[in-house]
This record gives C-alpha cells, sequence and structure tokens, in this order.
C-alpha cells in the first residue's frame, strides 16, 4: 500500500504539465457507443474522417468513433459469421484504413475492411511460424509489415500485411 502510493506520486512528480480532457467518446454499458472494457487502442485518417478504434474484449467487439465528433461510427466483431471475435485486445489500422484486430480467445487477427465488413482471418493457434498463442498488442511499420505481441508463444512476430511470416524475435 504505502510503497505502491510513493511509486505513483514519484511517477506524477515527473510530468511538467497537466493535461485537460480534450474530448471524451463512448460511455460505460453494452448498448451502441458503450464500452465495458477498453484492451488497445488504434487512430486511423485525417480531420474529419480521424476515427479511433477501441477494442472492448468483454463485448467481444471492436467500437470506432469519429475523433472530431466524438459519435460512434460503428462497431465489428459482434456478427455472427467468421468475422465474429472472441475476446479481441489489440487494434491497429493499415495505411488504406482497413482495421486489423487479435482475437487473443480464439487465437489469430481478424481483418475488416473501412466498411467494418469482414475481409478475413490471419493465423491459427499454434507455435509455429505465422501461428498465434494469445495475439495482443499489434502495430504497422512504415514498410507496412504487422508486428503482433504473440503473447503464450513469448515471443514477436511480423507479419506481412497478407498475413503471411516474415520474422519473429
Amino acid at each position: 500500500g504505502e510503497r505502491f502510493r510513493e511509486i505513483c506520486d514519484a511517477a506524477r512528480e515527473g510530468y511538467d504539465r497537466e493535461f485537460e480532457v480534450e474530448r471524451r467518446m463512448g460511455s460505460r454499458g453494452s448498448g451502441v457507443g458503450q464500452l465495458q472494457s477498453v484492451g488497445g487502442v488504434a487512430v486511423h485518417g485525417e480531420g474529419a474522417d480521424r476515427r479511433v478504434a477501441c477494442a472492448d474484449p468483454d463485448l467481444g467487439r471492436v467500437v470506432i468513433f469519429n475523433v472530431e465528433s466524438g459519435e460512434c461510427v460503428g462497431s465489428v466483431g459482434e456478427s455472427e459469421g467468421p468475422g465474429k471475435l472472441g475476446s479481441p485486445w489489440g487494434v491497429a489500422f493499415n495505411g488504406v484504413g482497413d482495421l486489423y484486430v487479435s482475437d487473443q480467445g480464439h487465437h489469430r487477427i481478424h481483418v475488416y475492411d473501412r466498411e467494418g465488413a469482414f475481409v478475413r482471418r490471419i493465423g491459427r493457434r499454434g507455435s509455429g511460424n505465422g501461428e498465434l498463442y494469445h495475439p495482443q498488442c499489434m502495430a504497422f511499420t512504415a514498410a507496412g509489415e504487422l508486428v503482433v505481441a504473440d503473447c503464450l508463444n513469448h515471443r514477436v512476430q511480423v507479419l506481412g500485411g497478407d498475413g503471411t511470416f516474415v520474422r519473429s524475435f
């Protein structure tokens, strides 16, 4: 208790300014534009088209907001079928705005287009190259490669945008 408070107080002292909340998006709940919990977030676009995707592992979906207005503009992963998510965590947009979602419950990555339509799955449960076991955080490199934290395989995998294995470390 006391040591934790000391660590937190020391961390706060490292900031030279306070930040104000500029905009809030969503609220707690399970309705449209609501979230139970937030795993990863990702931002894509410019100006009025800028979007932020928020993974909600508890509700098994990703909610997408317009950054400028704060309004919910869609969600993915809730519908029955091949694009249904189990426990989404990481989210990343590629250069053209397709949304990649790591599903730690199903041990794969789901890809959705700009309109939210399911495109394909990447990976499956396993420990081989391109296989995943509890994938979480993700990001794209400037060269368009997808970097995935493959947590329970204790490694980071680098995949092509199409899901092909590139390397791991």
